[in-house]
């Protein structure tokens, strides 16, 4: 005999939920470190006659090793956002993990701006990024669709939605050959700027769900959040110094 506790059904989560957890996990962690694997390797400043613009600083900067201690900065970051898209919203992390997020978020500001920078000028000037921003939520949306679906094909909630995301993978893994490189493509076009939204409403959330002026803060907590913003400032002026000195080199050869 079933107990009443077995026909209890459980709860459904809301769909605003899982699409705000499947978002930061997908463009907060999983593409951002994709990306700037991509730009390290891609010999963005040799397909093209340097001009002194501010593209070829942009694009410069984002290539190995000028970045190398910025990395593991990132990584930081995309593990505070992961543990921030998985925290119930009365407790979004203790206040290292709001840091890791709020300097994950000053970050990809940096990043971000180079990317625009970088796309304008690959295309000659022409204000693309613009057109770019403004597709951006369409392909935030649709970029983060296939995990919402993975997420909730198998959840209680009504039949219409199980039905509709089973169409998705039908149409999806017809079409794989133009629809998986187009995915993945796309999303490292517009890594950067949905990066920041991420980051940006995950430390949204943090503030509404646990503001910090509700926190008291110890002199060795301070003590270390100012060391590790010194570590993030080190870090980028050893990347524009090594920039600075490639792109040096790179007229003298």
């Amino acid at each position: 005999m079933e107990s009443e506790a077995d026909t209890i059904p459980a709860p459904v989560v809301p769909f605003r939920t899982t699409f705000r957890c499947a978002a930061i996990m997908y463009w907060g962690v999983f593409v951002p470190p994709c990306y700037l694997f991509f730009m390290a390797t891609y010999s963005w400043f040799r397909l093209r006659r340097q001009t002194g613009s501010r593209a070829d600083y942009a694009l410069l900067l984002l290539q190995w090793p000028n970045l190398a201690f910025v990395y593991p900065l990132v990584v930081a970051g995309c593990v505070s956002a992961a543990r921030i898209a998985w925290a119930p919203s009365t407790r979004r992390g203790d206040l290292w993990v709001r840091i890791g997020v709020y300097t994950g978020m000053a970050n990809w500001l940096v990043l971000a701006v180079l990317w625009a920078v970088g796309v304008d000028q690959q295309t000659s000037g022409s204000g693309s990024f613009i057109i770019l921003l403004a597709i951006a939520p369409i392909v935030f949306f649709l970029g983060t669709l296939p995990w919402v679906a993975c997420t909730r094909v198998s959840s209680n909630g009504p039949p219409w939605e199980s039905m509709l995301y089973g169409l998705f993978f039908v149409v999806a893994i017809a079409t794989f050959f133009v629809t998986i490189p187009a995915y993945f493509y796309g999303s490292t076009i517009w890594a950067a700027p949905l990066a920041l939204v991420c980051y940006a409403w995950a430390g949204w959330d943090c503030l509404a769900g646990d503001p910090l002026s509700k926190r008291r803060v110890s002199l060795k907590a301070m003590l270390g959040v100012f060391v590790w913003l010194s570590i993030h400032l080190a870090a980028w002026r050893y990347a524009v110094t090594s920039m600075l000195a490639r792109h040096g080199q790179e007229f003298t050869e």
